[in-house]
């Protein structure tokens, strides 16, 4: 999200840590001066909202994935994929049907 609103919460705190706007990109940068539970939140002020809380261990080092037990790999969930997946097979399906209407359609219009 671009020029999205951004507020980070330091674990166990009620004040917001830093907030400020993502570039142009959507990239925002902050520097944790505690480990725990971050929480950030990103809102683009146009119903789009992200939440979600990023760990940062003991020397101050965020933690991916891997660390946390989590799959590194997971940004899209099976019902997504599932439905990814499908999508494709109706489109090509699609495709297919609508080429052979048009070689029917051109074969009909070359006989008149």
């Amino acid at each position: 999200m671009s020029y999205a609103r951004v507020k980070i919460s330091a674990p166990g705190a009620k004040l917001t840590f830093q907030s400020g706007r993502t570039d142009k990109n959507g990239r925002f940068c902050f520097f944790p001066d505690m480990p725990g539970d971050w929480k950030v939140v990103v809102d683009d002020e146009i119903g789009h909202r992200l939440e979600v809380t990023v760990p940062v261990n003991e020397s101050k080092e965020l933690m991916t994935k891997q660390q946390t037990g989590g799959s590194a790999g997971s940004f899209i969930s099976r019902y997504e994929k599932a439905i990814m997946g499908i999508s494709i097979i109706f489109g090509i399906f699609g495709c297919f049907l609508g080429w052979n209407g048009y070689k029917k359609a051109k074969g009909k219009n070359s006989r008149r």
